[in-house]
């Protein structure tokens, strides 16, 4: 939590105010045309799962309504046994669509579908209805396979959709979490978050075509999550780095009181030793804590409190250039954004006193770490859309100023919740604009206000 004033006459004020506190099975049907049963097999990809056009809702409509051109009348009842009717087919065909698709493509034809959650069990129903009946009509040996197969593919679909599962819900939990929370789901289920998971969840996020909003929320939550594993794989690879940190990690467990503990932990900060390896096990702690329900609240309590003070601590050890770029985004509007970058770029010296920071720097060095974030933004989408998240991930590793880009990114995005209704990718291209147009010789690239306004 900051105050801050929003002029000084020799550079940018921060006042601190203290801080508190996721071989097929035989398709074959006796009599049926094999190009009858794949052409009826993409129809029903096309509909179903809502891949190319339509949704199950509207899949059904369609349906209905071309039934009802052929009919004249019918009454309530039935209408009623239609309604089962097409139904039962509606299943038949799902079934076809799994029968002829490869058993390692159905997590994502499950993760591309709004639909299969809420379908599933009564297609399970209708599955184990035709295995019991061993409808393959022809001979009884053809039935008795037709029921062999069914069973199996039953069995294959449940197992897949376990695995579905489990992946949606570690989804549903990283999409849901606030920034602070994230960090250490990250860090506790970093095993988990590798190539299948982010193919995933991609699959996932082309579900919502139909919503704009929540996709691209979602995707940016997956970019930032991506970035956040990336730190972690860092920190993972340094073997002696992490026995350092889990010794002093139990040394703060072990303290006699919560005081002696907040004063070790204000002791490395001081002398700079506050590792991110540390950061890393103290927010997997918090994480496992708080999703235990074994451990009592007041233990919760202690784990959230100290990795909050190392969190806010650490935020405070961060470069000028920072600091003055979250101040900057935390302006309301375009003017007082101009004008807080018109303070930081008066020369002065950059020192503290008290719970204020007097900071300045140079429209060309903030220009810098502007350019860092946004470029490592890019990055991460396009990883992140194609099909390895990890890939070039070492091409910005290397160090041009005090942090790298993907550290600047993470901590923009980790503000960027303080914040109330910041979108910080756009109103970080604001003040690229701005400091392009009002401060660089040169001024804003052609078209690059227009790009304020598309996202």
């Amino acid at each position: 939590d900051r105050r801050r004033s929003l002029r000084s006459s020799s550079c940018l004020r921060l006042t601190h105010s203290s801080s508190s506190s996721s071989a097929s099975a035989a398709s074959r049907q006796c009599g049926v045309c094999p190009r009858a049963n794949r052409a009826r097999t993409q129809a029903v990809t096309d509909g179903l799962f809502d891949f190319h056009s339509l949704s199950l809702e509207e899949a059904l409509r369609r349906r209905t309504r071309t039934r009802r051109r052929s009919r004249t009348s019918a009454s309530s009842a039935s209408s009623g046994s239609s309604s089962a009717e097409e139904k039962r087919e509606t299943f038949d065909r799902l079934i076809d669509v799994f029968r002829n698709k490869e058993e390692n493509k159905w997590e994502k034809l499950m993760a591309q579908s709004k639909q299969w959650d809420q379908i599933k069990e009564d297609f399970y129903e209708r599955l184990e209805a035709r295995a019991a009946a061993g409808d393959g009509g022809g001979c009884e040996e053809e039935q008795t396979e037709e029921k062999e197969a069914l069973v199996q593919l039953l069995e294959k679909i449940k197992g897949v959709d376990e695995g579905y599962q489990e992946k949606k819900k570690l989804f549903n939990k990283l999409v849901e979490a606030s920034d602070f929370d994230r960090e250490g789901l990250v860090a506790l289920y970093s095993r988990q978050l590798d190539n299948d998971f982010f193919a995933f969840a991609r699959d996932v996020i082309v579900s919502f075509k139909g919503d704009k909003d929540t996709q691209e929320r979602h995707a940016s939550v997956m970019s930032a999550v991506i970035a956040l594993r990336e730190a972690a794989k860092e920190v993972e690879d340094n073997q002696d780095g992490l026995e350092e940190a889990a010794k002093q990690f139990s040394s703060i467990l072990d303290a006699e009181s919560l005081s002696d503990a907040e004063k070790q932990i204000d002791g490395l900060l001081e002398t700079g030793n506050m590792d991110p390896a540390l950061l890393m096990m103290m927010a997997k702690a918090w994480a496992g804590a708080k999703e235990s329900n074994m451990m009592k609240e007041e233990a919760k309590d202690v784990m959230f409190h100290l990795y909050n003070k190392a969190r806010d601590g650490l935020s405070m050890q961060q470069p000028s250039e920072f600091k003055i770029l979250k101040y900057v985004v935390s302006q309301p509007t375009r003017m007082e954004r101009r004008d807080a970058l018109e303070d930081a770029f008066t020369p002065g010296l950059n020192y503290e006193e008290g719970d204020t920071e007097y900071l300045s720097t140079t429209p060309e060095r903030l220009m810098k770490t502007v350019e860092s974030v946004l470029n490592m933004y890019e990055l991460q989408r396009m990883k992140y859309m194609g099909s390895d998240p990890y890939a070039s991930a070492k091409a910005l590793k290397s160090r041009g100023g005090e942090l790298t880009g993907s550290e600047v990114f993470t901590g923009m995005m980790r503000e960027a919740a303080s914040i109330p209704g910041a979108h910080v990718i756009e109103d970080l291209r604001e003040v690229r604009y701005l400091i392009r147009k009002e401060f660089l010789t040169g001024g804003p690239i052609k078209g690059e206000e227009g790009e304020l306004w598309m996202g």
